[in-house]
């Protein structure tokens, strides 16, 4: 019977078995800070934690009103604060340009910005239209002056830093050049 226990290895074993540490957790951790370890249990505490509703609920979105006097009338408690309204007439006594969205913090309405007015830019198609076109055989230094005007500035002088005349060219040579 040498491959069973007899009585002394089997007491050996249970005694073994009574005091070994099978499967017992000896520490947990959350972000660096040890936890209590009471009977292979572990309790986290996560009301300090912001869950996936606290998040999801920021803003609630509650759709569309013509003016701000047609926001209604908000109290300061969960169920209210984090609306928001979408104006779409502006108001200037109140700071509100037409498509801005209104947030009800508890207190008052915020601002969130709203639309940019970009109507002092320039267009797409104002710029194509607009634009001076490569011409071929032109590059960025070509002459395009008529010989009448290069003669005109070839006729300055003073282009060294020194005095120039009160009168370059005469009014009746410069309206020449323009017949």
């Amino acid at each position: 019977m040498a491959n069973y226990l007899d009585s002394n290895g089997l007491a050996r074993f249970k005694s073994n078995c009574d005091t070994a540490y099978t499967n017992v957790i000896e520490d947990v951790q959350v972000n660096g800070t040890s936890l209590t370890v009471t009977d292979k249990a572990v309790n986290i505490d996560l009301t300090n934690y912001a869950t996936k509703f606290d998040i999801s609920a920021v803003y609630k979105a509650m759709g569309t009103v013509s003016t701000y006097a047609n926001l209604p009338t908000l109290t300061n408690t969960d169920a209210d604060i984090g609306k928001v309204y979408n104006v779409t007439t502006a108001d200037t006594a109140h700071g509100v340009k037409a498509g801005d969205n209104l947030l009800w913090t508890g207190t008052s309405w915020d601002n969130l910005g709203g639309n940019v007015d970009l109507s002092e830019y320039s267009t797409t198609v104002q710029i194509s239209a607009g634009y001076v076109a490569k011409e071929v055989g032109k590059g960025l230094s070509a002459n395009d002056f008529t010989n009448a005007y290069k003669a005109v500035l070839d006729g300055l002088s003073g282009l060294d830093g020194s005095a120039v005349p009160d009168e370059v060219v005469s009014t009746a040579s410069i309206d020449a050049l323009f017949v």
